[in-house]
């Protein structure tokens, strides 16, 4: 069975943080595993630090470089990912950025919920996936809202052999495995 990996972003001390205005509507429009239509890039800066592949945001969301969004494309295809456009102001260095927003369009249902341990019903604490639901997907998220993200083991090694930084894996377990 392939292992599979939440994508995670490293908390490095040298690593810049994104800031954007808080907007509850993006916010919704964002956590709806749905196709965005009529998308306004929202414009960011980083005051301080590095800008990394996995940019952190204060407002959630998952920014992308495009050397990150060209490895996970070159591994997962499509996927079910619909990348949204992103500005990115280093106040440093006084240069704009593009970057991307890793939006999922849909849900897997790939979870064991025997096995995982949830907070309520539809907040999972730790997941532990269903190998009979994973029907080879390479790149998905296991519940609306959720902001983790859920990658084969190919996607993780296009991922580290392209070099990204401020990326990090953490496997997730698989019933019976």
């Amino acid at each position: 069975m392939t292992p599979y990996f939440l994508l995670e972003m490293l908390d490095e001390d040298w690593a810049g943080v994104a800031l954007g205005r808080d907007d509850p509507e993006l916010d919704d429009i964002l956590a709806a595993p749905a196709a965005v239509q009529d998308w306004v890039p929202p414009r960011m800066e980083v005051y301080s630090g590095e800008l990394t592949d996995y940019l952190p945001s204060n407002v959630g969301m998952r920014l992308v470089s495009p050397k990150l969004r060209g490895a996970i494309d070159d591994a997962a295809g499509e996927a079910g990912i619909q990348w949204l456009a992103a500005i990115v102001s280093d106040n440093g260095s006084n240069r704009v950025y593009d970057y991307f927003v890793l939006h999922l369009t849909g849900v897997l249902d790939a979870l064991n919920l025997a096995e995982s341990e949830m907070a309520r019903a539809d907040f999972v604490l730790k997941p532990v996936l269903d190998p009979a639901k994973l029907n080879g997907e390479r790149v998905f998220i296991f519940s609306e809202g959720d902001q983790r993200v859920v990658v084969d083991d190919v996607v993780r090694r296009a991922i580290e052999a392209a070099g990204c930084t401020g990326v990090g894996f953490s496997e997730v377990p698989i019933s019976g495995g």
